[in-house]
């Protein structure tokens, strides 16, 4: 690596990915504050290691597979099972400000949280992170067949959460508009039949 790529251009592409490990830490802890520790620690060893790096275009994976080992030596030390929580991914996927896209967006996330872990990670590189096939199973550890099992499972979980959610929002919706809607109102003969008769007038006797 030249002097050039291992300074100041490299301070500037880290800083630059930023958002995009952030993304992807949030992907694999329970907090927002968890996340930026993982992303702290992974630019830290990114410069530390800049050296390591052979080709500086493969960078933002490069960081993506140190922040998953880095989060999953965590996992090791701690002998526990980290989850997510609600809130995941939220600032990753851009809406819209419609209530439909809202509401869609939200049960998007809770659907992608629901999977597990393996499988999440799988869509969070390919479809959020836009990382390929081949860099996404290197920075998993695993074979792209592998890969494309999981995101072909996860996918057909999200599209059978997201069916059955949709179900359920338009049964709600069709709900709350009957318990909403107005009472029929009284006929015009049915008012007029109560209506009290005008005050008959005197009659004018004539000599």
């Amino acid at each position: 690596m030249t002097s050039g790529v291992a300074g100041v251009d490299y301070r500037t592409a880290l800083v630059s990915i930023i958002p995009q490990l952030r993304r992807f830490a949030l992907s694999l802890c329970r907090s927002k504050h968890h996340a930026d520790d993982l992303v702290q620690e992974t630019l830290l060893v990114a410069w530390n290691k800049r050296d390591e790096l052979r080709d500086f275009a493969t960078l933002r994976p490069w960081c993506f597979s140190i922040l998953r080992n880095v989060y999953l030596m965590e996992r090791r030390q701690a002998h526990r099972e980290i989850e997510d929580v609600d809130g995941v991914h939220a600032a990753a996927i851009a809406v819209q400000p419609s209530q439909e896209n809202v509401v869609a967006a939200n049960q998007t996330l809770s659907a992608l949280r629901r999977l597990p872990v393996d499988q999440r990670e799988a869509m969070m590189l390919i479809y959020v992170e836009r990382v390929s096939y081949e860099e996404a199973a290197a920075i998993l550890g695993c074979a792209v067949g592998t890969l494309k099992s999981r995101i072909s499972r996860a996918r057909a979980k999200l599209v059978a959460e997201l069916d059955i959610a949709s179900v359920l929002a338009e049964r709600a919706v069709a709900e709350t508009n009957c318990a909403t809607k107005p009472g029929p109102k009284k006929s015009s003969s049915r008012a007029a039949k109560h209506k009290s008769p005008p005050p008959r007038s005197k009659s004018r006797l004539t000599v």
